[in-house]
């Protein structure tokens, strides 16, 4: 456990155990990474932060925007952690859902897509 994910100033992952002070390129083992396998950090215009375990998902949409826009759906898209901790992300809504890792490039998803 303590296992927590950063990113270096070129804007690669990496991943840090806060209690030890050890760091690695690598992701850690699921079992070792405590209850957190994936965090959903919010950015341009969102404002909830969602930490996600083996077996659980998380629905976003409209509402978790800071100002509720039309052209995004209640039901954006929804992300899955099986249970050996692969997180995918199904849009949902009308309009292609946009997404990116820090300092990478954007990805647009249309309707019933999903990346791993």
């Amino acid at each position: 456990t303590g296992w927590s994910a950063a990113y270096a100033e070129d804007g690669a992952l990496y991943y840090v155990n806060e209690q030890t002070g050890e760091s690695q390129w690598e992701a850690p083992l699921p079992q070792s990474y405590g209850v957190a396998l994936w965090r959903l950090v919010p950015f341009a215009g969102v404002y909830d932060e969602y930490a996600l375990g083996a077996g659980e998902q998380q629905v976003l949409g409209r509402f978790d925007m800071m100002a509720q826009s039309p052209y995004v759906s209640r039901r954006q898209c929804v992300v899955q952690v099986s249970a050996d901790g692969v997180a995918t992300m199904t849009t949902t809504g009308k309009p292609a859902t946009v997404c990116r890792r820090w300092g990478s490039e954007w990805y647009w998803f249309r309707r019933d897509t999903g990346r791993g």
